[in-house]
């Protein structure tokens, strides 16, 4: 909305909403854009007041905003131990809650973990356990762990650093061990975990060394008190609960060794507080509620109607019964004093991979100051930094906020020992929402001080008495929109798994002086690779030029938006000029910036070089394309038709970044060839000498072979393109003349030397000493055959043509380049639909780029996008799979297969269902809810016999419109041949296969809409099909993407028979 114009946005509180849709509200990058959340009677006032006017509408917002430092207190309550007070189990749940909108949150699910731990206390405050006990409510949960943070520092304080000597409870008594409550109620069934994805820990690493406690704690939840736990609830609840532990095996038998950071039967990505207290070097685990995707958190809604308050009694049964149980029982698993912190730092040694340690930074913001004695000095007003893990970067909960104090200094604690940091630090104005200060990723910054752009601490204790340095300088923004690789519309990231686990695209940023097009002393910039839009921090009063590089589908880097402020009167460019600190240059219609500037600028090369004759197909295409596409685009936009005009635009875009590339090698290939011919004139001169004039005077012979090569350049100046072509002709003629004089003098110095070396040995070995060496044979060779040359024409005439010829060769291959061209191939598929069909040849996940562009093209066919989602795949017995609970029961799908309303009639899925209810799971239901179609196995391990009916999948409502058979849809194959089955990617793990070729059967997979299936994370687009086109503009379309795009299948089918399309690569010459 941004890229087409908007100033700001207005949000209108929707019926209902879930998770998924709140990630998408915000942005991993520093862009003012005024938001407004409006309660829906105001939101729905303003919408129909727009409506009715059939016009724009003009509106004011008034909007006051800020940021600062403001404090939240943990609540603490301690219970004395009655027979063993000096040992104190930590007892933790968090009270605060995140949504987008700061003002508003769900608040009642999330406060679960509170709620059980309240009555927790309340009745261990009656009984009073054996051992103390530490009721704690931590804050800044959502913060990067602000709360628990900040209590684990007050223990190294107390009894590390002895920096305080009083405390109201560590004078009283020592921490042993922790439990952290982080509960929903989704589900009934509980997780015991000792991982996270805060410090990307676990915490069992430590198990042969000091995990005694682990080992004994778990032996004591799994095999002492599990059984009597669970019959606990089931006697008292009258329901059957599962728990999970991280540590062992499901059967509870053979001990497993977890090393990952995350556990399958949480099926997001997670951190807890006890995360701290085990980087800490303290023993603890967190308890989660399983089997719950906690589809409705994080949003502005108050779902009260997703409390499941049954859920929640079942889940504190169990664990106030465990804690009861854990704060009355004293065992030797509490560790010893010298094996177990806190402590700060723990060396590797034996404890790789896991290295405990609670860390303290100091660290100071800083200015390069070139007239400085210091050359750097510290800033002197307040700035903000932020600090993540590079590990988990785009994770808005793992991001540190800190406030620096007026000299640029701050404290920071609670990083980890050896994890690899990232530091933003921003001062901003906030009447205006600029930016004055940003981080300086240049050659006197992070060039110089690497820590600006990422650090590590190897210490437990880093900063005194010198603080850790982070360069900053003063700027102005550049805001891009759509940062991708025009080639195939290629995405920034995808997820890799369930976990947002991420790939992202490799990128290189160049800010350069726009004069000397030398790189930039200080610049910066930041991505959000979901959705694709990056901040350049530049410096202001100085124009400047931005190059971005992204790695392309084939491997190398490659130049994909050059930023140049080109215009047909300045085609190579007239820079960008931001005249104040703070100011920000927006692209708006950022492609078709992009595309101007590589059009104004290849296009202008590539006719200079067509002035000289100088051609090559691959030009001439690129640059024809782009002006066609270049057209369209622009007529879309100027008639409101933004859909067609993002289409267009990121074709014109592939072709003028194929044209930038091609006029660039036109330009280069013909400076080259200047070089060839100049270096064949050196040999040809003295030749030519020889062979008219044979001077024997040394001097007459230096001017003939000197006027030879003049000559010889004069008539390559007015015959050869390439001295036209370089950007300066005259540097390069004077360029390659101090070439050939050098070339020369070191000739004559290596002669000269020579013949030295030759008297000395002669006169030391005496007369008889004669030596001839390879190098005068060939020189002497050379010069008798020239001076020979005329005294036989025919064999003279024949070796100059091979000189020809051979000179000829080597300019030509200088001339080669590769180009892309479609290649039809051969399918017996059935077509059983008119359109296209659009994959990648090994099933990548198709960039949601892709998908919008195939979208937004009309004449090609309506879009049917397929999605494919995979469970938890970590170390897991149950490997891959997703639970659907109905009732008691419970039956496990393989994969979920998301499809869109065309498919049914397209591919006669409709057939396939018992009811006939296709239509019926695309109807608009509650956010809350997913409809889904089930297969009849998988109804029948369940327990379904009619449908529609509730089901729960990690706790979210599946609503089962309908059944399919299996053994039917197995048949159905696309116009590839292909099933839409998922690829079975258990027979990778089975077999050790690095290629998947088998699917999984339909008995065990489930049906839900595209639309909600391509929002959960590591879903993957598989395939796209445009259904009902003209087949002349499918066959078309498929041509033209087969030149755009590498690796990928393109089919189109007339309803009669299929083509497919492919690219490949090819030569052409200029």
């Amino acid at each position: 909305m941004a890229d087409l114009g908007a100033k700001a946005i207005i949000f209108i509180e929707p019926p209902s909403t879930n998770r998924l849709e709140s990630f998408t509200k915000f942005l991993y990058v520093n862009f003012y854009m005024p938001r407004v959340y409006l309660k829906r009677e105001k939101g729905n006032f303003l919408k129909n007041l727009v409506l009715k006017s059939g016009s724009s509408v003009k509106a004011k917002l008034y909007i006051e905003y800020s940021l600062k430092e403001v404090k939240s207190a943990n609540v603490i309550a301690f219970i004395k131990g009655s027979e063993y007070p000096n040992d104190t189990i930590v007892l933790s749940a968090y009270i605060d809650d995140w949504s987008p909108v700061p003002e508003l949150a769900s608040q009642h699910d999330t406060a679960s973990g509170a709620a059980v731990l309240l009555e927790t206390a309340r009745i261990l405050s009656k009984i009073r356990p054996k051992l103390s006990v530490l009721i704690v409510f931590f804050t800044g949960h959502w913060e990067g762990l602000a709360g628990v943070r900040a209590f684990v520092e007050d223990i190294f304080d107390y009894f590390v650093d002895h920096e305080i000597t009083y405390h109201p409870v560590w004078n009283y008594t020592r921490p042993k061990f922790m439990f952290s409550l982080d509960l929903s109620t989704g589900s009934k069934n509980i997780a015991i975990v000792h991982s996270g994805g805060f410090y990307h820990i676990v915490g069992p690493a430590l198990y042969d060394y000091s995990g005694q406690m682990y080992q004994d704690a778990y032996l004591n939840f799994q095999l002492e008190w599990r059984q009597n736990l669970t019959e606990i609830v089931k006697n008292k609840m009258k329901q059957k609960i599962e728990v999970y532990y991280q540590m062992y095996d499901q059967a509870g038998e053979a001990y497993t060794m977890a090393r990952n950071e995350y556990f399958t039967a949480i099926p997001y990505k997670y951190f807890s507080d006890v995360e701290a207290w085990i980087q800490a070097g303290l023993p603890g685990y967190a308890i989660f509620t399983a089997d719950d995707y906690r589809y409705g958190w994080f949003t502005p809604l108050k779902n009260k109607h997703l409390f499941d308050f049954n859920n929640l009694k079942v889940q504190a049964t169990y664990i106030i019964s465990l804690l009861y149980l854990f704060t009355n029982t004293k065992t030797d698993m509490y560790p010893p004093p010298r094996t177990w912190g806190p402590t700060r730092y723990y060396f590797p040694g034996p404890f790789y991979p896991y290295v405990p340690g609670f860390t303290r930074v100091r660290g100071q913001l800083v200015e390069y100051s070139p007239l400085s004695a210091k050359q750097y000095e510290p800033i002197n007003e307040k700035a903000v930094v932020v600090i993540v893990d590079t590990t988990d970067e785009y994770n808005v909960f793992n991001y540190i906020y800190l406030y620096t104090e007026p000299n640029g200094t701050f404290t920071v604690y609670g990083l980890g020992v050896l994890r690899t940091y990232k530091l933003r630090a921003y001062m901003v104005n906030y009447s205006t929402g600029e930016i004055y200060y940003a981080a300086d990723l240049g050659r006197y910054g992070a060039g110089e001080i690497p820590s600006t752009q990422v650090f590590q601490v190897r210490t437990g204790v880093y900063g005194w008495p010198q603080p850790l340095r982070f360069v900053v300088f003063p700027c102005a923004q550049i805001v891009l929109f759509n940062v991708m690789f025009p080639q195939g519309a290629l995405s920034l990231a995808t997820f890799t798994d369930i976990y947002r686990s991420l790939t992202l695209r490799d990128i290189n940023i160049l800010v350069r002086k726009f004069e000397s097009h030398s790189e930039e002393y200080h610049y910066g910039y930041e991505i959000d690779p979901f959705a694709q839009t990056m901040v350049v921090y530049v410096p202001w009063d100085e124009k400047i030029e931005v190059e971005v590089g992204i790695r392309s589908e084939e491997g190398p880097i490659q130049l994909s938006i050059l930023l140049i402020n080109a215009s047909e009167e300045k085609p190579e460019g007239n820079g960008y000029l931001l005249r104040r600190r703070g100011e920000t240059l927006v692209f708006r219609r950022s492609i078709l910036h992009y595309i101007l500037n590589f059009y104004y600028l290849g296009g202008y090369r590539a006719k200079l070089a067509h002035s000289f004759n100088v051609r090559d197909p691959e030009s001439e295409k690129s640059l024809s394309k782009t002006e066609e596409w270049l057209s369209r685009t622009i007529k879309a936009f100027n008639e409101k038709r933004f859909s067609e005009a993002y289409a267009d635009s990121l074709i014109a875009w592939a072709w003028s970044q194929r044209l930038y590339f091609s006029s660039r090698n036109l330009i280069e290939g013909s400076s080259t060839t200047t070089i060839v011919y100049f270096v064949m004139l050196i040999p040809f001169a003295f030749v030519l000498e020889r062979l008219l004039f044979e001077f024997v005077e040394g001097k007459k012979r230096l001017l003939a072979i000197l006027a030879t090569f003049a000559i010889s350049m004069g008539v390559m100046w007015i015959i050869h393109p390439g001295f036209h072509l370089v950007s300066s002709a005259p540097i390069l003629v004077l360029g390659l003349t101090i070439l050939a004089i050098t070339t020369v003098i070191g000739f004559l110095l290596y002669t000269d030397f020579r013949t030295v070396i030759w008297h000395i040995r002669k006169r030391t070995l005496g007369a008889h000493f004669v030596e001839v060496s390879r190098w005068d044979v060939m020189v002497a060779s050379l010069y008798y055959g020239v001076v020979n040359l005329k005294r036989h024409k025919l064999t003279s005439s024949l070796t100059l043509f091979a000189v020809i010829v051979i000179t000829l060769s080597t300019v030509s291959l200088t001339s080669v380049a590769f180009l892309l061209t479609p290649k039809p191939i051969s399918i017996g598929a059935e077509p059983v639909y008119k359109g296209m069909l659009v994959r990648y040849v090994s099933y990548n996940p198709l960039p949601q780029t892709m998908s919008e562009f195939l979208s937004a093209i009309p004449e090609i066919g309506s879009p049917s996008l397929r999605a494919w989602l995979y469970g938890p795949i970590r170390g897991s017995t149950q490997w891959g799979e997703i639970p659907i609970d109905y009732g008691d029961k419970r039956a496990y799908a393989k994969a979920i297969v998301g499809l869109s309303l065309l498919d049914g009639d397209a591919l006669k899925i409709k057939l396939t269902l018992v009811y006939g209810r296709w239509d019926d799971l695309f109807r608009e239901y509650s956010e809350d809810t997913i409809p889904c179609i089930m297969s009849k196995s998988l109804a029948k391990d369940l327990g379904l016999e009619y449908a529609p009916e509730i089901v729960k999948m990690w706790g979210i409502k599946l609503l089962v419109v309908d059944f399919f058979e299996p053994r039917v849809l197995e048949g159905i194959k696309d116009i590839d041949g292909e099933t839409l089955a998922p690829l079975d990617i258990w027979s990778v793990e089975a077999q050790g296969i690095t290629t998947v070729t088998e699917r999984l059967e339909w008995d065990n997979i489930i049906i839900v809409p595209y639309r909600i299936l391509s929002k959960i994370p590591s879903s993957i687009t598989f395939s796209i099909a445009l259904v009902g086109g003209k087949p002349e503009a499918a066959e078309q379309a498929a041509k033209t993407l087969s030149q755009m795009t590498y690796n990928m299948f393109l089919f189109v089918s007339d309803g009669k028979k299929i083509k497919g399309y492919t690219s490949v690569s090819g030569l052409s010459t200029t």
